[in-house]
């Protein structure tokens, strides 16, 4: 299966090399690769894109660090209040009544140019869709809900360990099968805020109506966040050795 995955993609880069470069004329729907190759340095020189990435992968990185500490140190008691937090999104469900569009919006109004408060966006986006998606068992995987079960009677460093392990894997499983939507979020809020980071260099690059420059910078950023994935993916493969789970994640 994966296998012809990767024959197709293969074709189709074939057949879009060719069509673009040698047959159609130039358009707006896709730029000709040979423009693609000459964007790869042009983008670093027209506009100030190792900054942005820079800034809007370090803030990136740096926010599911926090996230990932904040519920790793609230283990128990998230796990303790399983129900409690189900209840909760139940009766508030405020990311399924208002568009995560408007969210962002409302955000980027009452914070404007703020870094601090873009990794704090961040934080809260990823923090609540996660306990979200705990409390409706979304990526709560059998194995660990089995090994919880087996271990939640034990006291004091062993209980908080087994806890401890069981919110690292459901996190960072979490964050490989959220990260595309989670990076939308981000560069739409960049994009609306005009703050520098990625999401402003999509704004500049469509002023100027840089067809190349949008597909070659896309590029860049697919290559960033798939090795953040590949790097979850190490260690989830990791932590998650101890309860016997297979990785099986693709972007």
């Amino acid at each position: 299966m994966k296998k012809n995955v990767l024959y197709f993609r293969i074709i189709a880069v074939l057949v879009y090399a060719v069509l673009f470069e040698f047959f159609l004329p130039v358009n707006k729907i896709l730029p000709k690769p040979s423009s693609i190759i000459n964007s790869l340095t042009e983008i670093f020189i027209t506009y100030d894109v190792s900054t942005a990435i820079l800034n809007t992968f370090s803030l990136y990185i740096t926010g599911i660090i926090i996230v990932f500490l904040i519920l790793s140190l609230f283990s128990l008691p998230i796990i303790a209040n399983h129900k409690s937090i189900k209840i909760i999104f139940n009766t508030i469900s405020l990311f399924t009544i208002i568009p995560y569009f408007l969210a962002i919006v409302l955000w980027a109004f009452w914070f404007p140019g703020s870094e601090t408060l873009k990794v704090l966006f961040i934080i809260l986006i990823h923090s609540l869709l996660f306990l979200e998606d705990l409390s409706s068992k979304k990526y709560v995987l059998p194995e660990f809900i089995t090994t919880l079960q087996e271990n939640f009677n034990l006291k004091g460093y062993k209980k908080y360990s087994i806890a401890f392990n069981y919110l690292q894997v459901s996190v960072v499983f979490y964050f490989i099968e959220r990260i595309k939507f989670v990076w939308l979020l981000l560069l739409t809020f960049e994009f609306i805020d005009n703050t520098s980071g990625c999401g402003s260099i999509y704004r500049q690059m469509l002023d100027y109506s840089d067809l190349s420059g949008i597909v070659t910078f896309s590029l860049i950023i697919g290559a960033g966040i798939y090795l953040i994935v590949l790097l979850l993916n190490y260690y989830y493969s990791r932590v998650s050795g101890s309860f016997g789970v297979e990785v099986n994640n693709e972007i």
